[in-house]
C-alpha cells in the first residue's frame, strides 16, 4: 500500500516514524513549510490515500492544491470557529479521524456495543467535564463535538434532542436515538478538571467508563457480577493511522463524512434547542 504524506516537517517525521512499523506500507513524503510548497505539490497516481498533517492556517489552501478526486486521512485538531465542519463537508473524500474514536478505552466501549453485549439498549450516561473552554463551532469546544461524534458513531444517528444551557458553562442534553435508547448527554465547562464518565445499559448489563480509575472499564452482566480491565494498545496516533490502512485494505468506505454530517446535525439540533426551549427533531424538523 502506499501512502502520500504532506505535512509540516515536525508531523511528517512523527507520522512517518509510525507508518514505517505498519507492514507493507510505502511512504511518499511531502514536506510543506510555506505557501511555495503547497503550490509545488505533486501527487503521484499510484497512492492509496493521503495522510494530511500540515499546520492548521496551511490546510485550507493545501486541500484546494489537492482537489477532491482523493482520499484524505486527517488526525490533526482543528480549532478554527466553523473550519471544521466546512472542511469536513467540502470534501467528500475525506476521512477524519480524532483522537477520542482511537483511545482504546472508548474503542473497547464501541466494539462491546456493536457485538451488542448488552443486549437492548436503554438510557446511556455521559458526562465530560472541562478545565479550559475553547468554542469551536456554535458553542462547543473540540473535545464535545468529538465526543458527540462518539456517540453517533457507537449508537448511531438521533431523532430528537432537547437541550438546556446555564451561562454558557453547563449543559444538559435528552437525546432519543434512532433505535428508541435515550442518551443523557452532560458538560461541566471550566470545571478546574478534565474527566470523562460513560454508562452504557442494556437488557443484559451495564459498561461504564470513568477515565481517572485505574481501571476505567467496568462490565456488570444483569446478574450482578462485576469485571474491571484497562484496554492496552499502541499510541494514539499509530492507532489512527493504522484503522485508515486497515480501513483501505479490507475495501471499506474510507470516508466517514456521513457520520460527520450527523454529528453536526446534531449540534445544531442541540443548539436550536437551547435557543427555541424546546425538543428539536432530526433534520430541523421543529415540534409545532
Amino acid at each position: 500500500m502506499k501512502i502520500c504524506l504532506i505535512g509540516s516537517e515536525k508531523n511528517s517525521k512523527l507520522h512517518a516514524l509510525y507508518l514505517q512499523t505498519l507492514p507493507g506500507v510505502e511512504v511518499e513524503t511531502i514536506v510543506v513549510e510555506t505557501q511555495q510548497d503547497i503550490q509545488s505539490i505533486h501527487l503521484a497516481t499510484d497512492i492509496d490515500f493521503i495522510d494530511l498533517c500540515v499546520e492548521e492556517e496551511q490546510l485550507e489552501d493545501t486541500l484546494k492544491k489537492i482537489g477532491k478526486g482523493d482520499k484524505i486521512l486527517l488526525t490533526e485538531e482543528i480549532s478554527q470557529s466553523n473550519f471544521l465542519k466546512n472542511t469536513i463537508m467540502k470534501n467528500s473524500m475525506i476521512r477524519f479521524s480524532t483522537k477520542m474514536m482511537a483511545l482504546p478505552e472508548l474503542k473497547s466501549l464501541g466494539e462491546q456495543v456493536r457485538q451488542s453485549k448488552l443486549g437492548k439498549l436503554g438510557v446511556q450516561t455521559i458526562s465530560l467535564k472541562s478545565q479550559q473552554h475553547v468554542p469551536v463551532y456554535q458553542s462547543f469546544s473540540y473535545s464535545e463535538i468529538s465526543l458527540l461524534h462518539w456517540v453517533v458513531a457507537t449508537l448511531g444517528n438521533f431523532q430528537s434532542v432537547y437541550a438546556m444551557e446555564q451561562n454558557q458553562r453547563y449543559l444538559t442534553v435528552q437525546i432519543r436515538m434512532e433505535d428508541g435508547s435515550y442518551v443523557h448527554f452532560e458538560c461541566a465547562r471550566e470545571f478546574g478538571i478534565d474527566e470523562l464518565s460513560i454508562e452504557l445499559t442494556g437488557l443484559e448489563g451495564m459498561l461504564s467508563y470513568h477515565d481517572r480509575e485505574a481501571t476505567p472499564l467496568r462490565l456488570t452482566n444483569n446478574q450482578g457480577e462485576e469485571s474491571a480491565f484497562r484496554p492496552y494498545g499502541e499510541p494514539i496516533l499509530k492507532r489512527q493511522l493504522a484503522d485508515a490502512l486497515y480501513i483501505q485494505a479490507n475495501g471499506e468506505p474510507f470516508a466517514n463524512i456521513q457520520e460527520w454530517m450527523n454529528t453536526f446535525e446534531l449540534i445544531d439540533a442541540i443548539s436550536q434547542s437551547i435557543v427555541k426551549g424546546k425538543q428539536q427533531f432530526n433534520r430541523g424538523r421543529c415540534d409545532a
